[in-house]
Formats: C-alpha cells, sequence, structure tokens
C-alpha cells in the first residue's frame, strides 16, 4: 500500500489540479472585455498577496539561490507565468470563448516540448516504453478534443492566430515542466510558488507599462496575422483599465487566484516534486477530459463514441505511464 500511493498520490495530485485549471474556462468568460494583459497581471498580483500570507515562513530560502536557481526562476515567472497567461488568455478571446477546440490543440503538443526539456534540462531518460504510451496519451487527446477527428474551425481569421497563440503557451508551459523540476530539487514549492507569481506580476505590470507609454506616444492601428498578435501586447491604454472591472469580473478573478491559482499550483507543484517531470507532463493531458466533463455538465453538451474512445486512452496511459517511473532518489511523501 505504502508503494501504491507513492507511485499513483503525485498522478492524482496533478490530475486534481488540471480538473480546477479546466474551471478556468468557464470564470475566464467574463473577463474578455479587460485586456488580456491586466487579466494576467490582476490574477498573479493577487495571487502573490496571498502566497505571501500563506507561504511566509519559506521566503528565507529565495535568499540562497544560485546564479542557475535565480535564472531558472525568471524563466518560470516571465515565460511560464506572465507570457504563457497572455497567450492563453488572448488565444480564447480571439476565439470568443464559443470554440476554443484549436487552442486546446496546440496546447495539447506541450508533452513534446515538455520531454525535450526533460532529456536537455535534467537528462532524463527516455524509454521506448514511455514513447508508446505517451504517443497513445496523444491520441487519446486527440480524440477527446475533435469528436469528428477535424479541428473545429468557426472563427473567421481570427483562428490561425488563436491557434499560434495556444502553440506559444504549450511551448512555454511544458518547458516549464522541468525548468521547474529543477528548482523543486532544492527549493520548497511553496517558495517557488511565491517566485513565479512574483516575477510574473512584475513582468505582466512592466508590459502594462510600456502598453500605455506606447498608446501614449504612437496611435497605429495594427492589422493583419502580425498585427494582431502585436495589439495584443499593447491593449492598455491607460492605468484606469487594471481597476475598472465590474463585481462580477472581480468575483472571478478572486476565483481565478484561489482555485486556479493557490490551491491547483500547490497540488502540481506537491505532485510534480514526487515524480519525473516527463510523467506530470503527460498528467496534465487530463485538463480537456476535464474540460469536456465541464461542457456536459455545465453546458449540456454530449460526447461521441470517439471522445469517450479518447478519455479511456488519455488516462490509461497516463496511469501505466505512472507505473513505468523511476528515481534516482527514494519518494518522501509530505502527507
Amino acid at each position: 500500500m505504502p508503494q501504491f500511493k507513492a507511485k499513483f498520490l503525485p498522478v492524482l495530485a496533478i490530475l486534481l489540479a488540471t480538473l480546477i485549471w479546466a474551471s478556468d474556462i468557464i470564470l475566464r468568460t467574463e473577463l474578455f472585455k479587460i485586456p488580456a494583459i491586466v487579466v494576467v497581471f490582476l490574477e498573479h498580483f493577487l495571487g502573490l498577496i496571498a502566497f505571501l500570507f500563506i507561504y511566509k515562513n519559506y521566503l528565507k530560502e529565495l535568499l540562497n539561490l544560485t546564479k542557475s536557481q535565480k535564472l531558472a526562476m525568471v524563466w518560470t515567472g516571465v515565460f511560464a507565468g506572465a507570457l504563457a497567461g497572455l497567450f492563453y488568455t488572448s488565444g480564447l478571446t480571439l476565439v470568443f470563448f464559443a470554440s476554443f477546440s484549436v487552442v486546446v490543440l496546440m496546447q495539447q503538443l506541450q508533452p513534446i516540448w515538455g520531454i525535450i526539456a526533460a532529456r536537455v534540462v535534467l537528462k532524463e531518460k527516455i524509454t521506448p516504453l514511455f514513447i508508446a504510451l505517451a504517443a497513445i496519451a496523444i491520441v487519446g487527446a486527440y480524440l477527446t478534443t475533435f469528436e469528428n477527428l477535424v479541428p473545429v474551425i468557426s472563427s473567421g481569421n481570427k483562428t490561425p492566430l488563436a491557434a499560434f497563440f495556444g502553440l506559444m503557451a504549450g511551448i512555454f508551459w511544458g518547458a516549464n515542466t522541468a525548468v521547474s523540476k529543477y528548482n523543486l530539487k532544492s527549493i520548497s514549492f511553496q517558495a517557488v510558488s511565491v517566485a513565479r507569481y512574483g516575477i510574473a506580476a512584475l513582468a505582466s505590470l512592466v508590459l502594462i507599462v510600456f502598453s500605455v507609454i506606447f498608446n501614449s506616444i504612437f496611435s497605429l492601428k495594427l492589422t493583419g496575422f502580425w498585427g494582431d498578435f502585436g495589439s495584443k501586447f499593447v491593449e492598455v491604454k491607460n492605468f484606469a483599465q487594471i481597476y475598472t472591472l465590474t463585481n462580477t469580473q472581480w468575483t472571478n478573478l478572486f476565483l481565478i487566484v484561489l482555485f486556479v491559482g493557490i490551491i491547483s499550483i500547490s497540488l502540481y507543484y506537491w505532485g510534480l516534486k514526487k515524480i519525473p517531470s516527463k510523467v506530470a507532463t503527460f498528467c496534465e493531458l487530463g485538463w480537456p477530459m476535464w474540460a469536456f466533463l465541464l461542457d456536459i455538465l455545465y453546458f449540456h453538451k454530449t460526447f461521441t463514441l470517439t471522445q469517450i474512445l479518447g478519455m479511456i486512452l488519455l488516462i490509461g496511459s497516463v496511469f501505466a505511464i505512472s507505473l513505468t517511473q523511476t528515481n534516482s532518489e527514494p519518494i518522501e511523501l509530505e502527507l
């Protein structure tokens, strides 16, 4: 039984974190009128305040970081925090939150970047069995996402850009799995969480200040693919856009901070510290499964046999992957 818990509890923790992340789809629908970078800044700033209060006893760990650890923290905060959040929110906004299939597809490519990063950063071995199970997981994720085996394109010429945003978010989040694993070898997930949210909030604020200054000097109307891409970095015209939110929008932001931020991040980092990053990367594929379950319960949608088959393949392969994991150090559960 202890060995069973050692293998499956970290996996279940990350799967539960993905369930909470899936609720982000619902919560962000009320925020689509707010510039994406403002949403990213507010959720990280509010999350930082909460983490500083909850994890204040872990702050001393951040005083003695090595140069490589500091660089890893900056990567996590800037790329996996601020920029990935910006791309994710922007992608959903572009498809009007009605058809996020193409964004989800691109995000599901993140295991590829995660495995590459795990190999380069952590020197983790990739076995033929893992590659086979990973292929099954990706097939399952694809079947779960696309009921007719064809990507749904329903947002006109904005779809390619939404796909690009999803791809960028997937790259940053996928690579960050290995970077976070590197830091978690010697730093608690509590300290990592504080650093991630603090750096992400600062990076987001820098982008907001840049946007306000840019709009005060230039009056450019950006069009086309790259114009629309660049416009997401200069959406904020004045600082009043940061705090002029409706009561519903503030409520959703606080819920995002509490559940999608504090609780899910804690579960994710706790699980990540116990298993190889390549295993954690594929556990994150539970996100599309939970998203479609929410479609049934919240949006009253139905699934096809193809999607049901995809879910079975996805979950089965994720748990099979957890059974193949190896660690150079013994696992100690902090229950």
